[in-house]
């Protein structure tokens, strides 16, 4: 599962950033578009950004999380990992 950073897939993105983190990246309480993911997607015109920030993670939860998501949740080529 991952946070909704924009109204939909950008139709241009070429490349992707993958946010992991914890209850920072997620955006714990705030709205979709004021979390630190959404904020980067509007400024980057090529890249799609998704959230996958967990609240309470560890470095062992985001890793397994990163080892599970399906190639269907990135339809980008190319792309970016940041654990901010």
């Amino acid at each position: 599962w991952a946070r909704r950073t924009s109204g939909g897939i950008k139709k241009t993105a070429s490349q992707y950033l993958l946010f992991l983190g914890c209850s920072f990246t997620f955006g714990e309480g705030l709205g979709d578009q004021e979390t630190l993911p959404a904020q980067t997607e509007q400024k980057l015109d090529q890249t799609a950004a998704y959230n996958y920030g967990i609240s309470g993670a560890s470095i062992g939860h985001l890793l397994f999380r990163l080892k599970t998501i399906e190639k269907s949740e990135l339809p980008e080529n190319t792309g970016w990992v940041i654990y901010p």
